[in-house]
This record gives structure tokens, C-alpha cells and sequence, in this order.
């Protein structure tokens, strides 16, 4: 993943999952759960600087993937995603 602000890359990551997954709909879902983590993070020791008053703006977390797009955007359990970890689906909640 590759986090920007003001179109500046603040932080990029490029590792080979400790999941193994079958498909690259459930990496693909992995890595913005990885990413996502670390926005949240960075929101955090920002606010904690204070050099930001606070970061109210809602993050766009952008996906290539139509499958796990449509997985972050269910708000339940599908049959066929039901042995993702429960630590992944953060992504959901953001």
C-alpha cells in the first residue's frame, strides 16, 4: 500500500502476506485491512502533535479490486468470505 497526503506519499509498505489466501480478492482485502491500521495510526499521531487542529475528513482508501470492494462494503458475513480473520474485517468499520 501507498498512503499520500496533498498528493505527497507519507508512507508505503510492499511485504508478502503471513495469510495465505487462494484468491486476490481475499489478499487484496488483507492488504487495505493492513492499510487501513496504519491510517488510523497516522490520524492519531497527527491529532497527538497537534500540528492538525483534528482530521474530521473521512480517508479514501482506493482498491483495485471489485471483490474485495464489495466484501468491505457488506456489513455481514458471506458464505464463501467466513474463514476471514476476524482482525481483517477492521476494514468494514471504517
Amino acid at each position: 500500500f501507498c498512503i499520500q497526503a496533498e498528493w505527497c506519499v507519507v508512507a508505503w509498505k510492499s511485504s508478502k502476506q503471513a495469510t495465505k489466501t487462494d484468491s486476490t480478492t481475499k489478499a487484496e482485502y488483507i492488504a487495505a485491512s493492513e492499510a487501513t491500521k496504519e491510517v488510523v495510526w497516522m490520524k492519531k499521531y497527527i491529532q497527538e502533535l497537534g500540528v492538525v487542529p483534528s482530521i474530521a475528513e473521512p480517508v479514501n482508501i482506493l482498491c483495485d479490486n471489485n471483490g474485495a470492494l464489495a466484501q468491505a462494503k457488506e456489513p455481514r458475513s458471506h458464505h464463501r468470505s467466513k474463514h476471514i480473520l476476524r482482525r481483517y474485517h477492521l476494514l468494514r468499520e471504517m
